[in-house]
């Protein structure tokens, strides 16, 4: 018997459980974009970035968005975030082709779709690595939700 076949009851319950988490995730989403504002980006590349120690110990994953950048040809961060809740990984989505990610981010739904996605292992961290030839301040960040203004005579709406 192989280490591996051991193994496989574990790993189908751990895929299974990803599923279920993701389809929770998507009909949470799909109820909420009724009730709070829904941020839409786009991003070239999304990432799922696991920064490790110098030990191996896992320090923390966020999700790096990437844009091209034609004039320098090569891609740059415009966005990062910690992954804190594991829904926040990029998914497939089939019928569009493409990939996607859903967040709550305050009271902001944040989506963003992407056409290409990878998920890396590093002993740095990307995002960091990528200021030194990209300045934060030449990001462009995520799109910002616009509440609408107060109506006159509603003291209830913030």
């Amino acid at each position: 018997m192989n280490i591996s076949d051991s193994y496989q009851p574990l790993l189908q319950t751990i895929s299974l459980c990803a599923i279920i988490q993701t389809a929770a995730l998507k009909a949470r989403a799909n109820s909420l974009e009724k009730y709070i504002p829904v941020a839409k980006d786009k991003a070239d590349i999304l990432e799922l970035n696991h920064y490790f120690d110098d030990n191996g110990k896992r320090v923390f994953d966020q999700i790096i968005l990437w844009n091209w950048h034609h004039s320098e040809g090569e891609h740059h961060v415009f966005a990062w975030r910690f992954a804190k809740q594991p829904g926040q990984i990029p998914q497939r989505n089939w019928s569009k082709n493409n990939y996607t990610i859903q967040w709550l981010d305050g009271k902001t739904l944040r989506y963003v779709e992407s056409d290409s996605q990878r998920e890396t292992w590093t002993q740095y961290d990307p995002e960091v690595h990528d200021r030194t030839f990209f300045r934060q301040s030449q990001r462009r960040e995520l799109s910002r939700m616009r509440c609408p203004p107060k109506k006159p005579g509603n003291p209830n709406r913030n």
